[in-house]
């Protein structure tokens, strides 16, 4: 189901990876342990910042981030940091089923942004609405929903 919608600021807590895109899942584990050390709690969906065209580059060799939003403060350490997530709009859609078949609502929602006089300003972002992520195992229900941060382009 396509939206388009406006997205609220936030503090992310983000672990960055150049690698395999199934070790997504690790990476959330070694944050959500980061913030229960400190004490400090998140909110909202896991999160992958996807740097990299999924589809154009091996997904051995990907450019990703995993991230979670955070309802208190940390500062980072380094390898962890904190990144703003800016206000703005974003077209998004879910995708129900394999991230395997994940291409085809990227491409209508690509298809869509251009057709409708936006450009995307940043990286996709996936939120995997029923906690799971690649390599979590079986993804056949998988619920993903897909953002990308867009605004009009000048007529």
């Amino acid at each position: 189901m396509f939206e388009f919608s406006r997205i609220d600021f936030g503090k992310l807590l983000c672990l960055k990876e150049n690698g395999p895109y199934r070790e997504l899942n690790g990476l959330f584990v070694r944050l959500a342990d980061y913030l229960n050390a400190r004490g400090v709690s998140t909110r909202g969906d896991r999160m992958a910042i996807v740097y990299d065209d999924p589809f154009k580059i091996s997904q051995d060799h990907m450019h990703y981030a995993a991230a979670l939003e955070l309802a208190g403060e940390v500062t980072g350490d380094g390898e962890m940091t904190v990144v703003v997530q800016p206000a703005g709009w974003v077209a998004c859609e879910t995708h129900q089923g394999p991230y395997t078949t994940l291409q085809e609502t990227y491409d209508r929602l690509f298809k869509w942004v251009q057709e409708h006089g936006y450009r995307v300003t940043g990286p996709a972002r996936e939120y995997y609405i029923d906690g799971r992520g690649p390599g979590s195992g079986d993804d056949s229900q998988a619920v993903t929903e897909i953002h990308l941060p867009v605004e009009k382009t000048e007529v």
